[in-house]
């Protein structure tokens, strides 16, 4: 939530490097660790160029539509896709509460929704997710051939 603050505060810069960078922090966080132990599960003793490539190539698809695919998911929220769900979800809950609070209804609760949420400028997750994708696809060509 403090990201999407700092996005729709009209006072501050939306410093989109920063956000490309951290994610780009997150996604290699995943991608390297994952990419290691591929490798060194699945690598023959003569430890080729192609099995590099591959062990790469797994590291960065898994790093990618894991964080794009949240990207995806957030910015779809972020839309206002699941207020259904999330709406009878409470209506659910309250039911079976100690409180007795007056429903409201879901036009109400719609509107409330919109005027709480703002523009979330989150694409970026999604953008270095792809990234992470097309460069698996990339390392994933030595072992085609």
């Amino acid at each position: 939530n403090n990201i999407e603050k700092d996005m729709q505060h009209p006072n501050r810069k939306y410093n989109k490097p920063l956000y490309y960078l951290i994610t780009l922090i997150i996604c290699l966080a995943i991608a390297i660790p994952y990419a290691i132990y591929t490798f060194k599960t699945y690598a023959s003793p003569q430890k080729e160029f192609v099995e590099y490539c591959v062990a790469i190539s797994d590291g960065c698809f898994f790093a990618g539509i894991l964080v794009g695919g949240i990207g995806v998911l957030v910015y779809i929220s972020g839309e206002g896709y699941f207020d259904m769900i999330v709406y009878g979800v409470s209506i659910i809950l309250k039911a079976f509460s100690k409180k007795n609070t007056e429903r409201e209804s879901f036009y109400d609760y719609k509107q409330r929704r919109i005027s709480e949420r703002g523009d979330a400028k989150i694409w970026f997750v999604a953008v270095v997710g792809l990234a992470f994708v097309l460069i698996a696809i990339l390392f994933s060509i030595p072992s085609m051939i």
